[in-house]
Protein backbone atom coordinates (compact mmCIF):
# COMPACT_ATOMS: atom_id res chain seq x y z
CA UNK A 1 0.00 0.00 0.00
CA UNK A 2 1.28 3.48 -0.87
CA UNK A 3 1.67 6.35 1.47
CA UNK A 4 -1.23 8.34 -0.25
CA UNK A 5 -3.50 4.97 0.60
CA UNK A 6 -2.36 4.76 3.82
CA UNK A 7 -2.68 8.66 4.77
CA UNK A 8 -6.15 8.56 3.49
CA UNK A 9 -7.33 5.28 5.45
CA UNK A 10 -5.67 6.61 8.52
CA UNK A 11 -7.85 9.75 7.43
CA UNK A 12 -11.03 7.44 7.02
CA UNK A 13 -10.56 6.25 11.00
CA UNK A 14 -9.24 9.69 11.94
CA UNK A 15 -13.06 10.65 10.88
CA UNK A 16 -14.85 8.54 13.21
CA UNK A 17 -12.69 9.06 16.39
CA UNK A 18 -13.31 12.72 15.79
CA UNK A 19 -17.07 12.12 15.63
CA UNK A 20 -16.93 10.43 19.11
CA UNK A 21 -13.68 12.60 20.26
CA UNK A 22 -16.49 15.71 20.10
CA UNK A 23 -19.88 14.26 21.02
CA UNK A 24 -18.01 13.99 24.48
CA UNK A 25 -19.74 15.74 27.69
CA UNK A 26 -16.85 15.42 29.78
CA UNK A 27 -13.07 16.86 29.81
CA UNK A 28 -11.63 13.58 30.71
CA UNK A 29 -13.09 11.39 27.29
CA UNK A 30 -12.82 14.13 25.69
CA UNK A 31 -9.17 14.24 26.56
CA UNK A 32 -9.06 10.74 25.74
CA UNK A 33 -10.09 10.90 22.91
CA UNK A 34 -7.72 13.71 21.49
CA UNK A 35 -4.83 11.48 22.36
CA UNK A 36 -6.28 9.04 19.88
CA UNK A 37 -7.36 11.22 17.13
CA UNK A 38 -3.87 13.28 17.44
CA UNK A 39 -1.67 9.89 17.37
CA UNK A 40 -3.39 9.50 13.98
CA UNK A 41 -2.94 12.96 13.07
CA UNK A 42 0.89 12.77 13.65
CA UNK A 43 1.25 9.88 11.48
CA UNK A 44 -0.33 11.12 8.73
CA UNK A 45 1.61 14.70 8.62
CA UNK A 46 4.83 13.00 9.24
CA UNK A 47 4.28 10.47 6.20
CA UNK A 48 3.19 13.83 3.77
CA UNK A 49 6.23 15.47 5.47
CA UNK A 50 4.31 18.31 6.99
CA UNK A 51 6.51 18.82 9.90
CA UNK A 52 5.13 21.42 11.96
CA UNK A 53 1.86 19.43 11.55
CA UNK A 54 3.28 16.79 12.94
CA UNK A 55 5.77 18.43 16.17
CA UNK A 56 2.24 20.64 16.84
CA UNK A 57 -0.08 17.35 17.46
CA UNK A 58 2.58 15.49 19.46
CA UNK A 59 2.38 18.60 21.68
CA UNK A 60 -1.01 18.29 21.37
CA UNK A 61 -0.84 14.41 22.82
CA UNK A 62 1.48 15.61 25.53
CA UNK A 63 -0.85 18.73 26.52
CA UNK A 64 -4.00 16.38 26.65
CA UNK A 65 -2.14 13.72 28.81
CA UNK A 66 -1.27 16.30 31.04
CA UNK A 67 -4.91 18.35 31.42
CA UNK A 68 -5.91 15.16 31.53
CA UNK A 69 -3.80 13.67 35.24
CA UNK A 70 -5.14 17.35 36.28
CA UNK A 71 -8.91 16.81 35.40
CA UNK A 72 -8.59 13.28 37.23
CA UNK A 73 -7.40 15.35 40.51
CA UNK A 74 -10.29 18.08 40.12
CA UNK A 75 -7.67 21.16 39.11
CA UNK A 76 -7.36 23.36 36.34
CA UNK A 77 -3.92 23.51 35.08
CA UNK A 78 -2.08 27.06 36.07
CA UNK A 79 -1.71 29.66 33.39
CA UNK A 80 1.71 28.79 33.77
CA UNK A 81 1.05 25.74 32.56
CA UNK A 82 -1.27 26.96 29.63
CA UNK A 83 1.74 29.82 28.94
CA UNK A 84 4.34 27.09 28.96
CA UNK A 85 2.47 24.88 26.03
CA UNK A 86 1.78 27.94 24.33
CA UNK A 87 5.80 29.02 23.98
CA UNK A 88 6.67 25.62 23.04
CA UNK A 89 4.55 25.32 20.07
CA UNK A 90 5.93 28.09 19.50
CA UNK A 91 9.43 27.60 19.31
CA UNK A 92 9.07 24.32 17.82
CA UNK A 93 6.88 26.60 14.58
CA UNK A 94 9.95 28.30 14.50
CA UNK A 95 11.96 25.87 14.12
CA UNK A 96 10.05 23.93 11.72
CA UNK A 97 8.79 26.81 9.48
CA UNK A 98 8.44 25.87 6.03
CA UNK A 99 5.88 28.60 4.38
CA UNK A 100 2.85 30.77 5.63
CA UNK A 101 1.38 27.01 6.12
CA UNK A 102 3.09 26.60 8.68
CA UNK A 103 1.21 29.03 10.66
CA UNK A 104 -2.19 27.24 10.49
CA UNK A 105 -1.29 24.25 13.03
CA UNK A 106 -0.09 26.86 15.29
CA UNK A 107 -3.08 28.57 15.55
CA UNK A 108 -5.06 25.41 16.22
CA UNK A 109 -2.89 24.34 18.60
CA UNK A 110 -2.63 27.19 20.54
CA UNK A 111 -6.26 28.62 20.14
CA UNK A 112 -7.60 25.35 20.99
CA UNK A 113 -5.09 24.81 23.70
CA UNK A 114 -6.48 27.96 25.43
CA UNK A 115 -10.36 25.97 24.94
CA UNK A 116 -9.12 22.59 26.63
CA UNK A 117 -6.86 24.93 29.23
CA UNK A 118 -11.04 25.99 30.38
CA UNK A 119 -13.17 24.41 32.74
CA UNK A 120 -16.44 25.09 30.55
CA UNK A 121 -16.84 23.06 27.73
CA UNK A 122 -18.76 25.77 26.14
CA UNK A 123 -15.50 27.66 25.53
CA UNK A 124 -13.73 24.04 24.73
CA UNK A 125 -16.27 23.89 21.86
CA UNK A 126 -16.31 27.32 20.58
CA UNK A 127 -12.23 27.16 19.95
CA UNK A 128 -12.13 23.68 18.88
CA UNK A 129 -14.43 25.07 15.72
CA UNK A 130 -11.62 27.55 14.68
CA UNK A 131 -8.97 25.55 15.31
CA UNK A 132 -10.80 23.09 13.08
CA UNK A 133 -11.62 25.99 10.14
CA UNK A 134 -7.82 26.80 10.18
CA UNK A 135 -6.52 22.88 9.41
CA UNK A 136 -8.72 22.48 6.60
CA UNK A 137 -6.45 24.86 4.14
CA UNK A 138 -3.16 22.77 5.91
CA UNK A 139 -4.82 19.21 5.55
CA UNK A 140 -5.54 20.11 1.62
CA UNK A 141 -1.99 21.31 0.83
CA UNK A 142 -0.36 18.10 3.08
CA UNK A 143 -2.87 15.75 0.42
CA UNK A 144 -4.87 14.46 2.89
CA UNK A 145 -7.83 14.91 1.61
CA UNK A 146 -9.52 12.69 4.00
CA UNK A 147 -8.14 14.65 7.25
CA UNK A 148 -9.61 17.73 5.52
CA UNK A 149 -13.02 15.83 5.27
CA UNK A 150 -12.70 14.99 8.39
CA UNK A 151 -12.20 18.74 9.82
CA UNK A 152 -15.60 19.54 8.13
CA UNK A 153 -16.95 16.85 9.88
CA UNK A 154 -16.03 17.85 13.23
CA UNK A 155 -17.15 20.87 12.30
CA UNK A 156 -20.20 19.38 11.63
CA UNK A 157 -19.72 17.40 14.93
CA UNK A 158 -18.75 20.49 17.50
CA UNK A 159 -22.02 22.44 15.82
CA UNK A 160 -24.03 19.11 17.07
CA UNK A 161 -22.54 19.17 20.64
CA UNK A 162 -23.13 23.01 20.98
CA UNK A 163 -26.33 22.40 19.86
CA UNK A 164 -26.66 19.50 22.46
CA UNK A 165 -24.59 20.66 25.08
CA UNK A 166 -24.61 24.49 24.71
CA UNK A 167 -27.88 25.45 23.43
CA UNK A 168 -29.90 23.56 25.38
CA UNK A 169 -28.17 24.41 28.86
CA UNK A 170 -28.17 27.98 28.33
CA UNK A 171 -32.15 27.53 27.76
CA UNK A 172 -32.58 25.43 31.29
CA UNK A 173 -30.50 28.21 32.89
CA UNK A 174 -32.56 31.21 31.07
CA UNK A 175 -35.84 29.56 32.46
CA UNK A 176 -34.11 30.00 36.49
Amino acid sequence: MNTFMIVQTLGIITIIASVIMHQQKSKEKFLLMTLFVFTLLTIQYFLTDKLTGAIVSIIIIIRAIVYYFYKKKGLKPSVRVFVAFTIVMLISGYFTWYNWLSILPLITGIVTGWGVWQDNMRYTRRTLMVGRISLLAYNFTAGMYTAMISKFIEMVSIGIAMWRYDRKKSRVEGEK
